[in-house]
């Protein structure tokens, strides 16, 4: 498997170039690495142009020179190069990125908040449970009462512990499982449909990560579409860039009944990868003559409820975590103040 050595240029440069292209400028011209770039971009673009010197085409050089994209963007390339429509396939990457970019920093300023919480909380439980309650238990011992502490007191670390090595256990497990058949889906098309079977185990992660899906899908075939190629060429070209072979299989099957002369709503009704509630649009796109017109703008809706949905989950994330974490310092509150009160009857005892 290759590694992940290439990079990606910023979405500006992208822009940029799209507009150039439109001016009908020189290709070569373009990839002229610009003053704003990295020394990483400029190091790549460098790799493409000496690529290019040897008469490859461009969607071919950008692959070999290990630049990085999302599939959507190598689709939207190669449909700018089967069409004579570049320029436009490099602005709406340009706008892709930049759209990825801005809900990556929206992403990361949703978690910021109960990540700082629970880092501050894990370290007020360390610092009771590895220092406040070990000087708890030494007065207790020089106060000559009972041995020992009050149980909450006395095992509240191994308490903590345990529930700690279970959840990083559950976790890491969830973790190395969904690794694993993403590993294998790309080589087995049962781990692939099993890989589906787990994720919709997980109500709102599955649902996000179908709508995610589906809206890659339809944003692919609809670019083709777009730029003159037909339906089952386009499924051909979106199924060849599909890692999972579940995936590849169901498009695949979807082409041959499109082949087979089924209409377009039976065979989307019998694809696992297009949910019920976009048939009837689809249907109605292919009847209007604008099928890809339909896909883009499904494919929109698709990633608006998407993003919509992982922003509602970081959100519940937050007092989930929150709640736990009160729950977890009331505990050790208690556990502290157990043996105060125990000492404190020694104390009154003695006089």
């Amino acid at each position: 498997m290759q590694k992940r050595k290439g990079f990606c240029p910023a979405w500006s440069w992208w822009v940029r170039s799209g507009e150039r292209l439109t001016l009908g400028l020189d290709l070569r011209e373009v990839l002229d690495p610009a003053p704003r770039l990295s020394q990483r971009e400029r190091d790549g673009l460098r790799k493409v142009l000496s690529i290019l010197g040897r008469g490859t085409t461009v969607v071919q050089a950008m692959r070999e020179s290990g630049l990085q994209l999302p599939l959507e963007a190598w689709t939207l390339l190669e449909t700018g190069e089967l069409t004579g429509h570049m320029g436009e396939a490099m602005r709406d990457i340009g706008m892709h990125l930049q759209d990825r970019s801005i809900k990556r920093r929206q992403l990361l300023g949703q978690i910021w908040y109960p990540s700082m919480v629970l880092i501050a909380g894990m370290g007020v439980m360390g610092l009771i449970l590895l220092w406040v309650i070990p000087q708890m238990q030494a007065v207790s011992a020089g106060m000559g009462g009972p041995a020992g502490l009050p149980w909450l007191t006395e095992h509240i670390g191994l308490l903590y512990g345990s529930l700690f090595a279970a959840a990083l256990l559950l976790l890491a497990g969830g973790a190395v499982l969904l690794f694993s058949l993403h590993w294998l889906a790309g080589r087995y098309p049962l781990c692939g449909q099993l890989e589906e079977r787990v994720y919709n185990l997980l109500p709102l992660v599955g649902s996000i990560r179908r709508q995610t899906r589906e809206a890659r899908l339809l944003r692919q075939v609809g670019t083709l579409l777009r730029g003159g190629v037909t339906l089952p060429a386009s499924l051909t070209m979106a199924a060849g860039g599909c890692v999972n072979l579940w995936e590849k299989h169901q498009l695949l099957l979807f082409r041959e009944r499109l082949l087979r002369g089924t209409g377009l709503a039976v065979a989307a009704a019998s694809c696992a990868l297009l949910s019920a509630d976009n048939e009837p649009l689809l249907e109605a796109g292919q009847e209007s003559g604008n099928l890809e017109t339909y896909m883009v703008r499904i494919a929109d809706d698709l990633q608006v409820q998407a993003s919509w949905k992982s922003q509602q989950l970081t959100r519940v994330l937050e007092p989930v975590f929150l709640l736990g974490l009160s729950a977890a310092i009331a505990g050790l509150i208690l556990a502290y103040l157990l043996p105060m009160v125990r000492m404190l009857e020694q104390a009154g005892g003695s006089f």
